[in-house]
């Protein structure tokens, strides 16, 4: 699902549920965020394009974090793993 140029796509992810934003990173890859902001968040949205802060740089508005840090399935899923169940 790629965002249109500068505009975040917000969807559902299909493995956990949760609200994310499909958004595009400075080289142009699309990448699933976590929707809603994160005190310990390390990207900032600039009109639909993500961009890394690093920890202890002063910023303005609010940051996110990548989805796949949220949802272990979908990490598993990217490296073609399932999840073990029990």
């Amino acid at each position: 699902m790629k965002p249109r140029s500068g505009t975040p796509r917000e969807t559902i992810c299909r493995t956990c549920g949760g609200r994310i934003y499909w958004v595009l990173t400075t080289s142009g890859k699309t990448i699933p965020l976590d929707a809603k902001p994160a005190a310990d968040g390390n990207l900032r949205l600039d009109s639909g394009v993500t961009h890394y802060v690093p920890r202890g740089v002063a910023h303005t508005g609010p940051l996110y974090r990548i989805h796949f840090g949220a949802c272990a399935d979908a990490l598993l899923k990217r490296k073609g793993k399932e999840r073990a169940s029990g």
